[in-house]
């Protein structure tokens, strides 16, 4: 059989099939890949509803309709519906929006906030949570926050949420209060702590934490001006409670190393998944086997919660992996190696002629049921 393919692993692994979905998994021609080598990325071949045309650096991206593609739609007919597609290179969000007003774009992948209300209100806007968080790390591996829960919970009583995305982000996301975000294997929103807004409890969580007058800690963020936004906003909802933050912005890069070197007491980063399973998240970012480099920041240690994230990775019945996710996602709530901020959502904007386009939780529309339906 020319067209089937036998994996066998070592040991049983639940998330397998989960990321053997993932775009790095995608079949490539040998042939193809042997010729071109280093350039094979400038001359991609795939097996997607769509082939690569022409590509003019910082300008456009230009494909056109696979007509050996193998997906049919209900009745039989051949996808996709479109000859082909052209993706313009705008960075400025503002100018996207500008010429999609005056009818130069038929789609838009992301509005910017000061237009983001009126987007809303239009024909062709859709959102939905996606499967991303936004956070920061309590560097657990030395002070302040080693050993101390107490002081870690307190930063998470002392920001109020939901008034940082309807300020900041115009609501966009959804309020975060552990790691997990809605829709993947072992989210509930019922886990306590919920870490709703309370500045009372956070001083009184600071007095017990040894810092009865409160505590002055630097707070290094990823130059960029959503990050900064944020930033500011969290900086004055956290005064009242006794914590004052000062802000340092470093480059994306510099704030990598120095998180792999363990360096920051705290600081500011994002996760979104590769794949949609809870182990992308508990396993990877929290296991004490991936302290460092691998994309572990907090240096967290729960033996626990090391134990849960382990057995349910190799567990092959759902419902108990569900079972030890939830109880692993408690403990996380529960010590708070991070403070838990929001989750995110991902929206796209199209012309009220274009139909069906489909908006999955990773975020990555599908553009194979599409159709542009312009009156004559």
């Amino acid at each position: 059989d020319d067209y089937t393919f036998k994996i066998e692993l070592e040991y049983p692994y639940a998330p397998f099939l989960n990321i053997m979905a993932h775009s790095s998994f995608s079949v490539l021609p040998k042939e193809d890949v042997e010729k071109w080598q280093d350039q094979f990325n400038f001359h991609p071949v795939g097996t997607g509803p769509f082939k690569f045309e022409e590509w003019k650096q910082d300008e456009k991206i230009v494909l056109s309709k696979n007509e050996n593609y193998w997906k049919k739609d209900d009745d039989g007919n051949s996808l996709p519906y479109l000859d082909g597609l052209e993706f313009g290179v705008v960075a400025d969000l503002g100018m996207q929006w500008t010429e999609f007003g005056l009818g130069n774009f038929d789609q838009i992948e992301s509005v910017d906030n000061p237009y983001y209300g009126e987007a809303k209100q239009m024909e062709g806007f859709q959102e939905r949570p996606t499967l991303g968080t936004y956070y920061y790390v309590f560097n657990m591996n030395k002070g302040p926050f080693k050993d101390n829960k107490s002081l870690r919970q307190a930063f998470n009583y002392a920001i109020d949420r939901q008034a940082l995305l309807d300020i900041v982000l115009n609501g966009r996301g959804v309020p975060a209060t552990g790691l997990l975000p809605p829709g993947i294997m072992g989210y509930d929103e019922n886990i306590k702590p919920d870490y709703t807004y309370d500045i009372e409890k956070a001083k009184s969580l600071l007095k017990k934490a040894g810092y009865p007058d409160g505590i002055e800690i630097e707070l290094v963020y990823g130059t960029d001006e959503g990050n900064r936004r944020i930033a500011e906003a969290l900086q004055a909802q956290m005064e009242p409670a006794g914590i004052k933050l000062t802000l340092r912005n470093v480059d994306w890069g510099a704030l990598l190393d120095a998180a792999d070197r363990l360096e920051m007491p705290f600081f500011g980063i994002a996760w979104n998944a590769d794949y949609p399973d809870a182990d992308n998240f508990l396993y990877v970012l929290l296991n004490s086997s991936n302290i460092g480099p691998q994309g572990y920041y907090s240096a967290f240690q729960n033996i626990k919660f090391d134990d849960l994230t382990s057995k349910a990775r190799i567990e092959t019945d759902p419902e108990k992996r569900e079972k030890f996710y939830k109880q692993a996602e408690a403990i996380v709530r529960e010590e708070a190696p991070m403070l838990f901020i929001y989750h995110y959502t991902t929206h796209i904007l199209t012309q009220p002629y274009v139909k069906n386009i489909k908006l999955p939780f990773l975020g990555e529309y599908s553009i194979k049921y599409t159709e542009v339906k312009k009156e004559m």
